[in-house]
């Protein structure tokens, strides 16, 4: 029996253990049987014979393999039935692959047959065979694709089962062949509602990823607009849902998806498309909000950027005329600033609208319409849509600039340049200006017309607005690459250094550097003019050209900047060889020196001579400070191996120029330089200067600069030394504050002034001190010598029992002062002040031990505060009279003023001290009970505590910062209440004081950041968050008890004004923030309601202020609520005719005609 023979066999025997074995073997690669190979030898005959027994073998295995209906008994033997089955099905579909992927198939009857029975059992078959699912649909598409016969009966499922698969495994390969059965999709009837389950699967192909992804899903989601006209509608609101979520290039991909179906459709599905699809885009488009960095105007504008972009395709221009038509050109003239700037924003990108099917009268004229909204535009009452039309006019010009008429391009750049960039209302217009001109200035055809009208800018370099002197910088830094423009026409080089030199914002500053640095700072030039342009700099700008050289080395390579610093020392070196030559000596080739700089500094470009005149002082100590400046800038990056070559030179160099410099200058400013440059140094390289540094700071005179001490203290920390800095401040605070300073201070002049103390003031150590704790490099030093800290803190604490004795000899009229009493009374504070900040560093420090405890600290003082300073504070009729002078002596009375005013400062201090305590996270609850009592206790003084009031808000700031940010497991108390309810208390009951207006300036910003803080929690109360604050309500009893107090005019309609100082007070905070106002009537209304204004004086109270909200901001939503509850609870007053004859009481009928009046004001008929 051959091998055809015995293979119809295996198929024909009942038992179908035969055909496996040989479909195994066709599968497995070592055996030689091959279905393709034996089918190939088939003829007709046995090709029918085949596909009938391979027909009966499938209709045998379906009906063995189904369970009995009528059979309730477990048949144990059913999953081996089933197991055979999918066996053989695969194996009956591994065959029928073979037959039809053969050229010029033959397909009989009995194999079509089978492949029907194959595609109907395909989606009933178990999940776990998705193998064979794969396999049948395998077959049915490649029937398909193959064009066979009857492929119309085996699509019905495939289609969906590709589909399917492609949504859940989401590869390309699947997308590729749900494309390639597209066709399929024309055979469906949409119509029928058993296509529903297909249609949401089609929808969920729109929003996949892999199908945005692929080129053929790109392709298939496109043809989807084809199968039916009904169907689109329902493929657009799929994708119109999707637009505020998804990315920017899925926004692209839908545009090109929308293009790909408009361009080959026809009929009812190009009308479709493009009322209900393109139109319907662009009228959301127009209407859509603009907020945010992806708003939903510019997402819609990106789907339909696509579209825009095709102007260049056929139809696509006519299309855009007609379709934008009933749309654009009425929306430009709505009272809606956002519709006109997004239509705006639509003409731009579609610019220009034109029919190419039109005459050219039609056509000018729709050009000119459009020229004439660009310019409406620019003049438009809105700054975002004069924005978008600066924006717009630019794009257009620079893009189609030998197309427009130069009569309207000359008035358009015109209204630009000359108007719209002076735009005082809008800082976001004169920034588009800038952008816009950028863009413009892309077109080299427009540099000729530009050159001239630019340099009308050049004042806004020095515009108030931070973005607008980037933007222009911004503009400049592109016109520096440009041939037919100088920056420097545009904007003189001495109006950059100004700008240079009084800018405040980092980024400007580094693109003002970058534009000015082949200016004054040429690497690439010659090293005489290298020098040349540096020492110009400093003459012509000191200040811009420190700033210039802070940032000038982050726009240079490190190698660069070394070399450039190893440049400027050798010139220095040689300018000090001849500092004792005649004034004004030549110093020619400057940059050549003898055989062994030149070894030391080798690298360095030599070629060129020098021909310098260094004339005076100023131009030394420049050069000197450009050294320290750019070497602080590369300091960092010379710790690193690779350059390592450049920071030997440089010691190299500077350890032998220093001594000769250090000797040769004596200006203040070049030595500070001096000293900057030796910290940079090794300490062993400059050991007699180190000492000498040492020796200058414990000699140091009072009343000196930071200048003189700051380098100094900077070098000696970058050496290590600065445990020895310590010790001389130590030594002086040891001696000269154990005992009175003022005595000490006394004798400072006499001339038998103890050789033994040093001569370092306390004033001085104190300033010293205070450097070493406030910079950043300095204070990394010192803090590494915590015990010398502790032990000079130990020292300032005493200033207390000196600050006592000296407020109570203020009492005393025996006791005598000396003549240094007012130096020494200035000096308590200070000292006062770094006692307290010595503290906190020390707890930062050491944050982990008990012994130094900064809460503990501030603690003490502010119960020493409250013993001491507060019964000898000043009134402000204390501070404000003339001193009295008696032919140039100080009177007892001026004493006495200087002694309360040195109380009043230090309790400023103490202030301050605790609301940088709170800030920084230090305080317990000890100290919080604390800082609430003292504020209680000078809320209490009167018109003595009414100067503290900003600093206590401040605290108060402070500590509600600290309850936001503590975990909710702690439970903190919060006192903030407490403190607000006092310091309200204060202000209504000062309110006649002459200062009061001048305090409540100081007092408003704190109060209504603290009322914020707490608005943000009370908004989390509302999520369950937290537990209800109730500072609003404070806040808000506070302006009712003081309007209970006053009589109010219940007869005309109350303003602000009207107000009380407190309400009018409180009412100004309020009234700049929707939030803040919305929340204080809110708690008003819930006070309202709950019952706790009930009588008549608290409800004309609450009413006179509703009328004032309402008049000041009648827009909130909750206003007809409150006044609704106001009116309902005056209702429910009793009547008291004896009351109401008493003129002096109100009447409630007043009450309630201005509560309909605020009623009626919000259109609510009573």
């Amino acid at each position: 029996m051959n091998l055809r023979e015995a293979f119809l066999s295996a198929i024909e025997d009942e038992n179908p253990k035969s055909f496996l074995d040989y479909i195994e073997q066709h599968n497995t690669k070592n055996e030689t049987f091959d279905v393709t190979e034996v089918l190939q030898t088939f003829s007709k005959k046995l090709h029918e014979r085949l596909w009938v027994g391979l027909k009966t073998l499938c209709n045998n295995q379906i009906l063995n393999a189904t369970p009995s209906a009528d059979t309730d008994e477990y048949d144990v033997t059913q999953n081996e039935k089933t197991s055979i089955m999918l066996s053989c099905l695969q194996g009956i579909t591994t065959v029928a692959l073979c037959s039809i992927s053969m050229d010029k198939p033959f397909i009989p009857p009995a194999l079509f047959e089978t492949a029907v029975i194959l595609h109907g059992v395909m989606m009933c078959l178990p999940d776990d065979n998705q193998k064979l699912q794969g396999s049948i649909a395998q077959l049915c598409e490649t029937w398909f694709l193959n064009d066979l016969e009857g492929k119309e009966e085996l699509i019905t499922h495939t289609l969906p089962f590709l589909v399917i698969r492609s949504l859940a495994k989401g590869t390309v390969a699947d997308v590729k062949h749900v494309w390639g059965v597209r066709q399929g999709l024309l055979l469906m009837d949409f119509d029928d509602e058993n296509s529903e389950s297909l249609k949401q699967l089609l929808q969920q192909c729109m929003i996949h990823p892999t199908f945005l992804r692929a080129e053929e899903g790109h392709r298939f989601l496109s043809f989807l607009f084809g199968i039916h006209p009904g169907f689109i509608k329902e493929l657009h609101k799929t994708i119109k849902n999707q637009i505020p979520v998804c990315s920017m290039d899925v926004l692209s991909t839908y545009g090109e998806i929308y293009f790909r179906a408009w361009r080959v459709a026809s009929g009812p599905f190009l009308e479709v498309i493009e009322n209900d699809c393109f139109q319907n885009l662009m009228y959301a488009a127009v209407h859509a909000q603009r907020t945010g960095t992806q708003s939903m105007a510019s997402r819609l504008r990106k789907v339909l950027g696509y579209l825009h972009q095709q102007k260049k395709q056929q139809g696509v221009d006519e299309a855009l005329v007609r379709l934008y038509q009933p749309i654009i050109w009425r929306a430009f003239k709505v009272a809606n600033p956002m519709v006109r700037a997004n239509a705006a924003a639509l003409l731009i990108d579609a610019f220009p609208l034109q029919d190419p099917d039109a005459n050219n009268e039609e056509v000018d004229n729709l050009l000119q319409k459009q020229f004439d909204i660009l310019q409406n535009l620019l003049e438009d009452p809105s700054p975002v849509v004069r924005a978008t039309g600066v924006h717009g006019v630019c794009r257009i010009a620079g893009v189609f600039w030998e197309l427009i008429p130069v009569t309207t391009l000359k008035t358009l750049l015109n209204k630009l340049i000359c108007e719209v960039a002076f735009d005082a209302s809008s800082s976001s217009v004169r920034v588009a200006v800038f952008q816009g001109l950028k863009f413009l200035l892309e077109n080299h055809l427009s540099h000729l017309f530009l050159k001239t009208l630019l340099v009308s800018l050049r004042d806004l370099i020095h515009d108030n607005s931070e973005k607008v002197r980037a933007a222009f910088v911004d503009l400049l830094l592109l016109v520096k690459g440009m041939k037919a423009i100088k920056f420097w026409s545009i904007v003189p080089l001495e109006h950059l250094l100004a700008r240079l030199e009084l800018e405040t914002s980092a980024p400007v500053m580094r693109k003002l550097v970058k534009l000015l640095m082949n200016s004054f700072h040429p690497l690439n030039k010659e090293t005489d003019i290298q020098i040349t342009r540096c020492t110009a700099l400093w003459e012509a700008n000191p200040v811009a050209a420190r700033r210039f050289y802070q940032y000038a080395h982050l726009h240079t390579s490190v190698h660069a900047t070394g070399k450039f610093i190893l440049l400027l020392g050798q010139c220095l070196s040689h300018w000090a060889k001849n500092v004792g030559s005649a004034d004004n000596t030549s110093v020619e080739d400057i940059t050549r020196t003898d055989s062994t700089d030149n070894k030391e500094n080798e690298g360095i470009d030599e070629s060129a001579d020098a021909v310098l005149t260094l004339p005076d002082v100023n131009t030394i100590a420049g050069i000197l400070e450009t050294i320290a400046i750019s070497w602080a800038g590369i300091k960092d990056q010379l710790e690193k191996k690779a350059n390592e070559s450049i920071k030997g030179k440089l010691t190299q160099q500077f350890t032998k120029a220093l001594p000769k410099l250090i000797s040769s200058t004596e200006d203040g400013r070049a030595r500070a330089a001096l000293v900057l440059i030796s910290s940079h140094l090794p300490s062993n390289c400059l050991p007699a200067f180190s000492k000498k540094c040492l020796s200058t700071l414990s000699s140091l005179h009072d009343c000196v600069s930071t200048q003189d001490y700051g380098p100094m203290l900077d070098c000696l920390c970058s050496w290590g030394q600065a445990g020895d800095v310590l010790e001389i401040i130590y030594t002086c605070l040891l001696n000269k504050m154990k005992g009175d300073i003022g005595v000490t201070m006394a004798n400072r002049g006499k001339s038998h002034t103890s050789s033994k103390l040093p001569k370092l003031e306390v004033t001085t150590a104190l300033d010293l001190l205070s450097w070493l704790l406030y910079q950043p490099a300095c204070r990394e030093a010192v803090m590494n010598h915590d015990k010398r800290l502790a032990d000079i803190a130990g020292i300032l604490k005493d200033v207390t029992n000196l600050i006592e004795g000296d407020l109570l000899g203020a009492t005393n009229p025996k006791s005598k002062r000396s003549n240094n009493h007012d130096t020494t009374l200035e000096l308590y504070p200070k000292t006062l002040k770094m006692y307290c900040h010595l503290q906190i560093h020390l707890h930062s420090k050491n944050c982990s031990s008990e012994s130094v405890k900064a809460a503990e600290t501030v603690t003490e003082l502010l119960v020493w505060a409250e013993r001491v300073l507060l019964p000898s504070l000043p009134s402000y009729s204390d501070t404000s009279e003339g001193l009295t002078m008696e032919k140039g002596k100080r009177t007892r009375k001026e004493d006495d003023s200087k002694d309360l005013s040195c109380a009043k400062d230090t309790l400023e201090v103490i202030i301050s001290c605790s609301s940088e305590l709170l800030k920084l996270g230090m305080a317990d609850n000890t100290f919080c009970c604390q800082v609430t009592l003292l504020t209680k206790t000078l809320a209490q003084l009167g018109e003595k505590g009414l100067p503290f009031l900003p600093s206590l808000v401040e605290l108060m700031y402070q500590m509600s910062q600290r309850m936001i940010f503590l975990d909710e497991e702690e439970r903190p108390t919060d006192y903030t209440q407490g403190m607000l309810t006092d310091i309200l208390q204060a202000i209504a009951k000062n309110s006649s004081s002459e200062n009061i207006s001048q305090v409540l300036m100081g007092v408003k910003t704190p109060l209504a950041e603290v009322l914020k803080t707490y608005e943000c929690k009370r908004q989390a109360v509302i999520a369950g968050f937290a537990d209800r604050p109730q500072i609003m309500a404070c806040t808000m009893a506070a302006c009712l008890a003081e309007l209970s107090h006053k009589t109010l005019d219940m007869q005309e309609e109350p303003t602000a004004a009207d107000l009380p100082t407190l309400s009018f007070f409180v009412l100004s905070v309020l009234i700049k923030s929707k939030i803040l106002l919305r929340s204080f009537t809110e708690e008003l209304e819930q006070c309202i309601v709950s019952g706790a204004i009930q009588d008549a004086e608290l409800l004309a109270s609450a009413t006179f202020l509703l009328a004032v909200i309402v008049n000041a901001n009648s827009k909130l939503d909750n206003l007809k609520s409150c006044g609704l509850q106001i009116l309902q609870q005056i209702d429910q007053l009793p009547v008291d005719n004896e009351q109401s004859q008493n003129e002096h009481q109100i009447n409630p009928e007043q009450i309630k005609g201005m509560a309909k009046q605020i009623l009626n004001r919000l259109g609510v008929v009573c």
